[in-house]
């Protein structure tokens, strides 16, 4: 036997267990004053029989292989994730009765006790129990801890596997109505776009020359402009791209956790993907850093999960967190390489200056806009919520103004109400 697994059945004992000891030590000093020979073996009993217990508890050992499996692999906020659990007895010698019970981080809910039944060596057992997926993240399920607990209730003892499982919980993917409103290039553009063709807009449309590109293809005023080549891409009128521009900054977001609207906004980016993936569009989701979390979507891909570059994303979108203030300016900075003909910013916290660059960008694209107003997220002083509502206001008139079709987003709204609202067209929609 050795001294840990001594030491552990020993810090084992259970309230029951240490009055018995206290009872046969306080019992054995009464005998002691009062001469009675009886209740010396009443104090023997009741000090013996808890150490019994604990050196028997220290000679167990266990041998046992814990893996898990969770269905469906990837959760999401909100949906419940059965977990299956086998356990595979290792040791030469049957386990006793036990309890299992899996360590689950915050973002997890679940009473993932079970009792796992006595099993012979080599024998396998299969339980299972089911949580609530309730914070997006990656989160790592386990280690268990087998708690062993003798007929007399005196010792329990503990151990813990080491093996863990990861989950990836990933945001709210809601289904949203209608149709992404597509800039048709050549005759019959997008009527809102009435400012579209203004001098300079060409240089949002071009990209640098690379080796191959036909210089049929190049576009001599820019490259004039700017001193180096530029070209037009490769498009052809079917093909529509969508860019989602997500705003993570963490300065433009209020709320806390799960009720934050960092959260809104990012369920938001990840439904706008699904849903112009789903209408066969080209899809790039900018928003984390200057790499896209998504680009380029093909439809025809969505069959091979692993391969399915929106699959990928939504992954991605499972770890973003909030970054610097710098995010939303590279983002915007990328937006002409795309060439999209559909533009959607989902919006946190802006105010005219934030938003200067945006509202001037894609100018021959739909671009939609769905702004936070992150007071409703959060309660605030009157004098605080009245600054913070003039610059809201101050912006989404601002994109107004550039052309921009505007759906202003208070807490509690439905993301299928407030996209709903864009269908009416360029101007702000409150």
């Amino acid at each position: 036997m050795r001294l840990t697994d001594l030491r552990s059945a020993w810090s084992g004992l259970t309230a029951r267990g240490t009055s018995f000891l206290t009872a046969g030590v306080v019992a054995f000093a009464c005998a002691l004053l009062l001469g009675q020979s009886d209740l010396v073996r009443v104090a023997a009993l009741l000090a013996v029989l808890p150490v019994v217990v604990v050196l028997v508890m220290a000679a167990q050992q266990l041998h046992l292989a814990v893996t898990r499996v969770t269905d469906p692999p990837r959760g999401s906020v909100g949906e419940h994730v059965d977990v299956h659990v086998e356990v595979v007895n290792r040791a030469g010698r049957r386990t006793p009765l036990l309890l299992l019970e899996d360590t689950l981080p915050a973002g997890l809910v679940a009473s993932t006790r079970v009792v796992l039944p006595p099993l012979r060596p080599r024998e396998a057992a299969r339980v299972a129990y089911r949580l609530l997926a309730a914070r997006r993240g990656r989160y790592a399920v386990g280690p268990a801890r087998l708690v062993s607990v003798e007929p007399f209730g005196l010792v329990e003892r503990t151990w813990e596997a080491t093996s863990t499982d990861e989950l990836l919980v990933r945001p709210v993917v809601h289904e949203l109505p209608g149709v992404l409103p597509v800039r048709r290039t050549g005759r019959g553009g997008d009527s809102d776009l009435g400012g579209a063709g203004v001098a300079g807009d060409a240089d949002l449309n071009v990209r640098e020359y690379r080796q191959g590109d036909d210089l049929r293809r190049v576009h001599w005023p820019t490259t004039a402009r700017r001193g180096e080549l530029m070209v037009r891409p490769d498009m052809h009128p079917q093909d529509h791209n969508a860019v989602v521009v997500v705003d993570t900054r963490a300065e433009a977001h209020r709320g806390e956790g799960d009720a934050s609207s960092l959260e809104d906004v990012v369920s938001a980016a990840a439904s706008l993907a699904v849903h112009a993936s789903d209408l066969g569009q080209r899809v790039v989701l900018l928003g984390d850093g200057q790499e896209p979390l998504l680009s380029s979507h093909d439809s025809a891909h969505r069959d091979a999960a692993d391969d399915d570059p929106v699959e990928d994303a939504l992954d991605r979108l499972a770890l973003v967190r909030a970054g610097g203030a710098d995010r939303l300016g590279d983002a915007v900075e990328q937006l002409p390489r795309y060439v999209p003909s559909t533009v959607v910013a989902v919006l946190g916290e802006v105010g005219p200056e934030d938003v200067e660059n945006l509202a001037g960008s894609c100018r021959d694209a739909v671009r939609a806009a769905l702004v936070c107003e992150t007071t409703t997220w959060e309660q605030l002083s009157p004098g605080r919520a009245r600054g913070l509502r003039e610059r809201h206001d101050a912006a989404v008139s601002r994109l107004a103004d550039a052309g921009w079709r505007v759906a202003v987003w208070r807490a509690g709204e439905p993301l299928a109400d407030v996209w709903a609202r864009l269908e009416a067209g360029a101007g702000v929609h409150a």
